[in-house]
Protein backbone atom coordinates (compact mmCIF):
# COMPACT_ATOMS: atom_id res chain seq x y z
CA UNK A 1 0.00 0.00 0.00
CA UNK A 2 0.95 4.06 -0.35
CA UNK A 3 1.20 3.97 3.24
CA UNK A 4 3.29 0.92 3.48
CA UNK A 5 0.71 -1.05 5.34
CA UNK A 6 0.79 -5.31 4.79
CA UNK A 7 -1.72 -7.78 5.57
CA UNK A 8 -0.55 -9.29 8.65
CA UNK A 9 0.78 -13.10 8.74
CA UNK A 10 -1.34 -13.43 11.85
CA UNK A 11 -4.43 -12.94 9.74
CA UNK A 12 -3.08 -15.51 6.81
CA UNK A 13 -2.49 -17.94 9.68
CA UNK A 14 -6.16 -16.85 11.51
CA UNK A 15 -7.66 -17.28 7.82
CA UNK A 16 -6.28 -20.64 7.24
CA UNK A 17 -7.08 -21.91 10.87
CA UNK A 18 -10.56 -21.48 10.26
CA UNK A 19 -11.37 -22.08 6.59
CA UNK A 20 -8.72 -24.81 6.20
CA UNK A 21 -6.50 -25.17 2.28
CA UNK A 22 -3.44 -24.94 0.97
CA UNK A 23 -1.22 -22.28 2.66
CA UNK A 24 0.56 -22.31 -0.80
CA UNK A 25 -1.92 -22.02 -2.93
CA UNK A 26 -3.54 -19.44 -0.35
CA UNK A 27 -0.63 -17.50 -0.71
CA UNK A 28 -0.23 -17.19 -4.42
CA UNK A 29 -3.90 -16.64 -4.68
CA UNK A 30 -2.99 -13.42 -2.05
CA UNK A 31 0.05 -12.17 -4.17
CA UNK A 32 -1.78 -12.49 -7.29
CA UNK A 33 -4.62 -10.64 -6.01
CA UNK A 34 -2.27 -7.84 -4.56
CA UNK A 35 -1.05 -7.79 -8.53
CA UNK A 36 -3.90 -7.53 -10.19
CA UNK A 37 -4.94 -4.37 -7.75
CA UNK A 38 -1.81 -2.18 -8.43
CA UNK A 39 -1.95 -3.23 -12.19
CA UNK A 40 -5.76 -2.64 -12.85
CA UNK A 41 -6.60 -0.13 -10.40
CA UNK A 42 -4.16 1.49 -8.88
CA UNK A 43 -2.70 3.85 -11.80
CA UNK A 44 -5.58 6.52 -11.52
CA UNK A 45 -4.77 7.30 -7.71
CA UNK A 46 -1.28 7.32 -8.28
CA UNK A 47 -2.03 11.24 -8.75
CA UNK A 48 -2.99 11.23 -5.42
CA UNK A 49 0.35 9.95 -4.12
CA UNK A 50 3.24 11.32 -2.98
CA UNK A 51 6.40 10.52 -3.85
CA UNK A 52 6.95 8.14 -1.60
CA UNK A 53 3.98 6.39 -1.34
CA UNK A 54 4.20 6.38 -5.24
CA UNK A 55 8.04 4.53 -4.35
CA UNK A 56 6.29 1.99 -2.17
CA UNK A 57 3.93 1.09 -4.59
CA UNK A 58 6.54 0.17 -7.14
CA UNK A 59 9.18 -1.57 -4.52
CA UNK A 60 6.05 -3.72 -3.75
CA UNK A 61 4.89 -4.55 -7.15
CA UNK A 62 8.20 -5.56 -7.99
CA UNK A 63 8.65 -7.77 -4.75
CA UNK A 64 5.34 -9.19 -5.19
CA UNK A 65 6.35 -9.80 -9.02
CA UNK A 66 9.84 -11.35 -8.04
CA UNK A 67 7.89 -13.74 -5.75
CA UNK A 68 5.64 -14.83 -8.11
CA UNK A 69 8.32 -16.33 -10.81
CA UNK A 70 10.05 -17.40 -7.46
CA UNK A 71 7.29 -19.46 -6.51
CA UNK A 72 6.24 -20.85 -9.75
CA UNK A 73 8.83 -21.37 -11.66
CA UNK A 74 8.29 -21.45 -15.77
CA UNK A 75 5.74 -19.00 -15.56
CA UNK A 76 7.95 -16.41 -17.04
Amino acid sequence: MPDGALVSPAATTAYLDRCGGSRAAFERALLLEELAIFVFQWPPFAAYNSALGISRVHDRVRYLSERWFTITPGRR
